[in-house]
């Protein structure tokens, strides 16, 4: 049994993988193995599911579906995991519930000799502003512990802190109150995670080392999108409903259910990520799992981060300070809403030179545009990958070693259809149509 921390991105790349690679080596799979390992699921999602009641529905529908015969059209171990995870998705709407096939060969990507995108991201990002405003980056909510520390240190002297988690997926359990211990002064119960026979165990935030940074009682502000989910959802979830920030942007994902003990092993090389634990505050009924977070101050996540600093210094600027410092509050005031203006003229533009990608493709694949970025999504929606621009109609796939991704156009320049590239970026699959 794998160790997966509370996060939607482990499984979302490696289901986007699957989507769009080749099965040329992968073992096959035999009918009695396919059996085996449809009613494993059905037995852990039985006895395992968080929601016992829900649960035990999902298990009797992958059960009719399996007597149907909807699992045997393949011998392919990785089109049957995505086969099930997509199932699950569209019978339960949990963003979590995945199955994984982690065979020998299977699902894993040639090595890169490039030596490209071989760099794992830091995890945070932190910078002190002119203005007084602190800003950490959360890319994802995971240790080691010192790193966080250490992004906390570079702006103990804000005056304000924002904390942007738009692009945050998910992260470690726990670490939610770690990051939430330097907003509070003292400890603090923070939520329960509840398990399926309704035992809570309660998450306090920390007491941290002596000179640690302490936010607690300077304005706060959690910049969040679409994309924010799972462990970084929870965040947003905990420090809203204890009144201890102000959220900006858009409503999350919706991945409110964890799991503490892993993955759970169908046999054959198949694993399933079923979820065994769910968050519960304190002094809020409900979650959000399936609902999401909604914003206090509802934006475009491209914009988020202006409009919480245009807050923020309003805020500054009802406090008392000196004529001088004032007034140089009210022009980085009006240097943010400027610039708020500028991003919003930006966004238009970026709409336009995008809209010609734009559509459904071949084979269940679309191009989104959401919050002025570009997102390639396969799979009815269960494989969703940010694009980042190289060169006019040539993009790189967020998520992948050195993948790329090319859009083709007739001699009227029109686009007719898109290319995924091989790991490596250097050749090509065949064309895939616009619809």
């Amino acid at each position: 049994m794998k160790s997966i921390s509370w996060t939607i991105v482990a499984g979302l790349v490696a289901l986007l993988w699957t989507a769009i690679a080749t099965a040329e080596g992968v073992p096959k799979i035999t009918a009695e193995e396919r059996q085996a390992v449809v009613s494993t699921l059905v037995h852990s999602l039985q006895h395992r599911y968080v929601l016992a009641e829900k649960g035990a529905a999902i298990a009797q529908e992958i059960a009719r579906r399996s007597e149907d015969g909807e699992f045997s059209t393949s011998d392919d171990p990785q089109t049957l995991a995505r086969t099930l995870s997509k199932t699950l998705w569209q019978v339960s709407q949990d963003l979590h519930l995945r199955v994984f096939y982690d065979g020998p060969v299977a699902a894993r990507q040639p090595a890169d000799s490039s030596g490209a995108n071989q760099e794992t991201p830091r995890p945070y990002e932190a910078h002190l502003r002119p203005d007084g405003l602190g800003v950490l980056e959360v890319r994802k909510l995971t240790g080691p512990r010192q790193d966080l520390a250490a992004a906390m240190d570079e702006v103990a002297e804000a005056e304000a802190l924002i904390i942007d988690l738009r692009t945050c997926p998910g992260g470690e359990m726990g670490m939610p109150a770690v990051l939430a211990s330097y907003l509070f002064d003292e400890p603090a119960l923070l939520l329960y995670y509840e398990s399926r026979d309704g035992e809570r165990d309660p998450i306090y935030t920390e007491r941290l080392p002596e000179g640690s940074p302490s936010f607690d009682g300077k304005p706060i502000y959690v910049a969040i999108s679409s994309r924010t989910g799972s462990g970084c959802e929870e965040m947003a979830f905990d420090l809203k409903h204890h009144d201890k920030a102000i959220l900006v942007g858009e409503k999350t994902a919706g991945a409110g259910l964890g799991s503490r003990t892993g993955t759970t092993d169908l046999g054959h090389g198949f694993e399933a990520f079923i979820p065994d634990t769910k968050p519960v505050h304190p002094h809020f009924e409900g979650g959000f799992e399936g609902v999401g977070v909604a914003p206090d101050i509802a934006t475009p996540a491209s914009q988020a981060i202006t409009t919480a600093r245009l807050s923020a210094l309003s805020a500054l600027l009802s406090s008392p300070r000196d004529g001088a410092a004032r007034e140089n509050l009210r022009g980085l005031f009006l240097e943010a809403a400027l610039e708020r203006e500028q991003a919003q003229r930006q966004r238009v533009r970026t709409a336009r030179s995008f809209a010609p990608y734009l559509g459904k493709y071949e084979g269940e694949r679309e191009i989104q545009l959401t919050a002025g970025r570009l997102y390639y999504q396969a799979g009815d929606g269960l494989y969703r990958s940010e694009l980042s621009a190289t060169k006019e109609g040539d993009f790189s796939l967020a998520g992948t070693r050195s993948q790329r991704l090319r859009f083709e156009r007739n001699e009227q320049g029109r686009v007719i259809g898109l290319k995924i590239s091989e790991p490596g970026g250097t050749k090509w699959r065949d064309l895939v149509p616009k619809l």
